[in-house]
């Protein structure tokens, strides 16, 4: 079974043997952990030094796991692969293979993992029990601090770490390279992979040592006839350090990573495309703007203030590959939020038409400001039906037509329906649900815009799912799909200055 990152399945076979390959010379081990991921005890890592333990056994290229002699008291058995420490300075995995196979040699499950941040060591599976059964779970963990950094995080002591690589400043990651504007998703995609992940590593460092400091304090103290003791304060203070170097030491990593990071975005700044520039950039104010059409458009950036002020702009296909949803109530803030989505959509193709259902008129300034770029306005429930009729009918046609060998493409278009679900009715649902399904294959990109997301399940099932979902509001949660690390996302609106807002609207209208 081919599992992707992520992806679990039950385990029908109790004894498993783990390998690994990669152009990049590896070690394999394994960990034997209890519910929060942390080593049951100094026996439980499994590795050339140490090749057995409860249920674990180090083999010939691989690993091999007997379910049932695993302690009653683990929760997850973590398979690891590491470079191998002989292999020369510098080197990480760029791709790791992996695979489970059961005690006959027949496969049971495989796993690709695509590695990009110069991981040197990963988690490749974790066996674990659920509802007392076992299940797999495919989980491409990496670290970019070898297998020393990997088990410190999860509770192994390590008595002689390896050193720590040499301090890099900025210059010393090499050039960046330029942008090309039909990549920036992937660019874009591949900073935050960077940003999630490292970040992620200073999260899971400072609650490891957090729990590894509370475990010993309480140590430290537990007996009362000892507690006050110069020996009991000691141990307190050597608690005390190793939580403090270990913070110490992935913050200094962090600071490294995210200081070559923001470098790269500042490098970029000059060279974004409109759709992806801030308001501010030269690309809005004085019309110097990158010539290619853009592939993407900058919906928002994200932060995690816990951790430091790196801010990375977040960037969605354009045209929209799926619906965008923007959640938010009827008023000046949502509306900020949806006019400058829908401005960055139009700024990527000058012959985009809009077309908008808005009744209470809060995106005014889209119709009266882009006269030419403008298709249809409704702004009475009357009128909505006959609009997603005839618009569902042409865009119908046009998909048909798009067998025919000289078929002529339909223009591109952007539709914002404001308000939803307000002034809608289910017969409209049909039509909305064709265009949000089928528009993206003929140029065209939805906007939904509503203040209950359950509200969209009337178009579709499966719409909220499929959609991309904006929050109209500061400081909400966004989970990046690498680490599940948690972000704090704040949406693109509008400039407020109202000079700076006419430049933007002068900037579309001139194309």
């Amino acid at each position: 079974m081919q599992l992707t990152r992520g992806q679990n399945t039950v385990l029908q076979a109790k004894t498993l043997r783990f390998t690994a390959t990669s152009g990049t010379p590896l070690d394999v081990s394994a960990l034997v952990v209890d519910t929060s991921l942390q080593a049951l005890s100094s026996d439980a890592f499994v590795f050339y030094n140490q090749p057995h333990t409860h249920g674990v056994r180090l083999g010939e290229g691989g690993v091999e796991v007997d379910l049932d002699a695993v302690l009653p008291d683990a929760h997850a058995v973590l398979c690891v692969v590491s470079v191998d420490p002989l292999a020369a300075a510098g080197t990480a995995f760029s791709s790791v293979t992996t695979s489970l196979t059961d005690s006959t040699g027949s496969p049971v499950a495989h796993f690709d993992i695509d590695c990009r941040a110069a991981e040197t060591a990963v988690i490749c599976w974790e066996l674990y029990r659920r509802a007392g059964t076992w299940k797999v779970r495919a989980v491409g963990q990496g670290y970019a601090d070898g297998l020393a950094g990997l088990i410190t995080r999860h509770g192994v002591d390590v008595d002689d770490p390896a050193p720590e690589p040499p301090a890099t400043s900025p210059g010393e990651y090499g050039p960046i390279e330029p942008l090309d504007p039909r990549h920036v998703v992937e660019r874009f995609t591949m900073i935050m992979e960077d940003a999630a992940r490292t970040t992620a590593a200073l999260v899971a460092a400072r609650q490891f040592a957090e729990t590894r400091l509370d475990q010993e304090l309480t140590a430290a103290v537990s007996d009362p006839a000892t507690r006050n003791s110069p020996h009991a304060a000691d141990a307190r203070a050597r608690a005390q350090h190793r939580h403090d170097t270990v913070v110490a030491e992935s913050y200094a990593r962090y600071t490294s990573d995210t200081i070559h990071l923001d470098t790269e975005l500042r490098a970029l700044d000059p060279q974004l495309p409109r759709s992806v520039a801030d308001w501010t950039a030269p690309a809005w104010t004085t019309g110097s703007a990158v010539a290619e059409e853009s592939a993407g458009i900058r919906i928002g950036d994200v932060s995690a203030p816990h951790c430091g002020p790196l801010r990375v702009p977040v960037v969605l296909p354009a045209p929209l590959h799926r619906p965008l949803h923007i959640i938010g109530a009827d008023c000046p803030a949502t509306s900020a939020v949806t006019t400058a989505l829908a401005l960055r959509i139009l700024s990527t193709n000058p012959d985009i038409i809009l077309d908008m259902v808005d009744l209470s008129s809060s995106l005014h300034t889209l119709s009266i400001s882009l006269a030419h770029r403008h298709g249809t306005t409704i702004i009475s429930p009357d009128h909505i039906g006959s609009y997603l009729e005839t618009t569902a009918s042409t865009a119908e046609l046009a998909l048909l037509d798009l067998a025919h060998p000289h078929a002529v493409p339909a223009a591109p278009r952007l539709i914002v329906l404001n308000h939803f679900p307000y002034g809608y009715d289910e017969r409209h649902l049909p039509q909305i649900r064709f265009l949000t399904e089928h528009g993206p294959s003929l140029g065209i990109s939805t906007i939904v815009v509503t203040e209950d997301p359950a509200a969209l399940g009337a178009i579709d099932d499966d719409l909220p799912g499929r959609g991309y979902t904006v929050p109209a509001f500061d400081n909400e949660d966004w989970h990046d799909p690498w680490t599940s690390n948690t972000w704090t996302f704040t949406p693109d609106r509008t400039p407020a200055d109202a000079h700076q807002l006419a430049r933007v609207l002068e900037q579309i209208t001139a194309r």
